[in-house]
């Protein structure tokens, strides 16, 4: 009986217990302290971390450049309650024309900026239907031939 009890009160604690996953891409510090800046290039950061989470190109010193963003999070999922990020790792990898990367900068949680997400929805055109009525207006349009396939 009392073996039953510590089990059941050990379920109900596990349950509590947070849930941790990793989200997007988590690089090693060692593998990015192995590029080098001016030798490498993307194909090389294609092979070596995968496709990048984002990218964006600008203009630096009248040279069009290209900026890789590999985003990974450590995130805690705890019953009830919305998920919490524990660590956010953000590694952005400049590259110029060539395609030659160019510089290498870690940012941290506290550099990232905080975007607040609008909850509205977008309307759109056209009715709603119960599943009944979609049932119903479907009666007739289908003849027992297109069924059986002898339209071929």
């Amino acid at each position: 009986m009392m073996a039953s009890r510590f089990l059941i009160l050990l379920l109900i604690l596990s349950a509590c217990a947070p849930v941790i996953r990793y989200e997007g891409r988590v690089i090693d510090h060692e593998e990015v302290s192995k590029l080098r800046v001016g030798i490498h290039k993307q194909s090389d950061l294609l092979s070596l971390f995968g496709s990048p989470t984002t990218t964006s190109n600008f203009d630096e010193h009248e040279k069009r450049m290209t900026k890789w963003y590999y985003i990974g999070q450590k995130m805690a999922y705890k019953p009830f309650e919305m998920p919490e990020v524990i660590d956010r790792q953000i590694y952005s990898f400049w590259f110029d024309e060539e395609q030659t990367l160019r510089h290498v900068e870690k940012l941290n949680m506290d550099q990232a900026k905080k975007l607040k997400f609008v909850k509205r929805t977008t309307p759109t055109l056209g009715r709603e239907t119960t599943i009944l009525q979609e049932f119903i207006s479907n009666i007739g349009r289908f003849s027992p031939r297109a069924i059986n396939n002898e339209d071929r």
